[in-house]
């Protein structure tokens, strides 16, 4: 197994992660890559790199000579991923790493490897949906994973074969190219420096899907860099602590948890999901969607109370909130109506009301 950490310009950034992944690893034979893209802080980052004691394998460091650019640079690990026949780890240098991350990789890639649906391995898990920045709960199905046709960026391993169809397909592809595709347009807009919408494109294009797990084994540190200029922690998520072994896979084919681009579940039957607001008509394959959005031409509605939203839908539950609309009628999109946002972040909550509870009991 291989791990290849992308180092840029922030020391102490490098310094935590690589920190973090020492203290993860539990066992032998993994080896080490820093690929450092050329900065101001370049030494400083390269000190960082090389003082850092590695007791698992070999260390190895890179040093660009040129400024790449997050965009290629990352690209470039992707090639030397199509090279190398074992299971290679990305990580970007903004990440926290957790407890026994290389046995559920050796466990996960194991599992799929012979899944042609399957092109990769997230570390990450997604707590909030990145079109609306409201929460995101998958359907749980008795499994530890569920399946997305969007890449992670946050801890990824991408099999040899579909880095090597990957690269070769975005060649002589323009960003309009993109826009083409049946995907969120708010991803093929995203930032020429972005490496992530092209792989989207690609997973939507071939339809393929990452295993991701439903806690993480890193989360987002949230500190300044390319895409964000203030320190965040918008992109923690809860971690997986503890891992030993066994965690509970489903094939592809047997999970009911499995989401598009836009993060909505794949088509039941012949009806689509637009939860969030965001599907673009076009982008709709069946004959039916059933909408947060509200249409005069409604067949039939359903209440938005089960959490996650799904299984309102799945267990027939009467009321309002999720409209059955016929996908052609559809005309809205990129728009989150009011009651969904009161649905995913109630004005009253239970701590709330606890907290007033506590402090009521408590004697001055």
């Amino acid at each position: 197994m291989q791990v290849i950490v992308a180092a840029y310009n922030r020391p102490k950034a490098l310094h935590s992660v690589l920190q973090s992944l020492g203290k993860a690893t539990k066992q032998g034979n993994i080896a080490l890559t820093i690929s450092i893209d050329s900065s101001a802080l370049q030494q400083e980052v390269y000190n960082i790199s090389n003082n850092f004691e590695w007791n698992f394998g070999a260390k190895n460091i890179i040093q660009q000579s040129t400024h790449l650019g997050l965009k290629k640079h990352i690209l470039n690990l992707i090639a030397q991923v199509a090279e190398n026949n074992s299971p290679t780890l990305i990580l970007e240098d903004d990440l926290y790493i957790t407890d026994n991350y290389h046995q559920y990789i050796k466990e996960a890639t194991t599992f799929y490897h012979s899944d042609e649906n399957i092109c990769g391995i997230s570390l990450y898990h997604n707590p909030y949906h990145y079109l609306t920045e409201l929460p995101f709960w998958p359907l749980f199905d008795g499994s530890d994973v569920y399946f997305m046709q969007y890449p992670s960026s946050s801890g990824f391993v991408l099999y040899p074969w579909a880095a090597k169809e990957f690269l070769a397909w975005m060649e002589n592809k323009n960003e309009d190219y993109l826009y083409t595709l049946p995907m969120p347009e708010k991803i093929a807009a995203w930032p020429p420096n972005s490496w992530k919408k092209w792989l989207c494109g690609w997973m939507v294009e071939k339809q393929k899907y990452i295993v991701y797990p439903r806690a993480s084994f890193t989360t987002n540190t949230g500190i300044a860099g390319e895409h964000h200029t203030k320190n965040s922690n918008q992109f923690q998520s809860s971690l997986w602590t503890g891992f030993e072994v066994n965690a509970r896979f489903k094939n592809f084919a047997e999970s009911i948890a499995i989401y598009d681009s836009y993060m909505e579940h794949i088509p039941i039957g012949d009806i689509s999901f637009d939860i969030y607001g965001q599907k673009k008509p076009e982008h709709i394959s069946t004959e039916k969607v059933l909408t947060t959005q509200k249409f005069s031409n409604t067949e039939k509605t359903f209440a938005l109370d089960f959490k996650p939203p799904e299984l309102n839908y799945i267990n027939a539950l009467e009321g309002t909130g999720l409209n059955l609309v016929e996908s052609k009628t559809k005309t809205i999109y990129n728009t989150v109506p009011q009651h969904v946002v009161n649905y995913f972040m109630p004005q009253s909550s239970p701590g709330l009301w606890l907290r007033n509870w506590i402090k009521g009991k408590v004697i001055e």
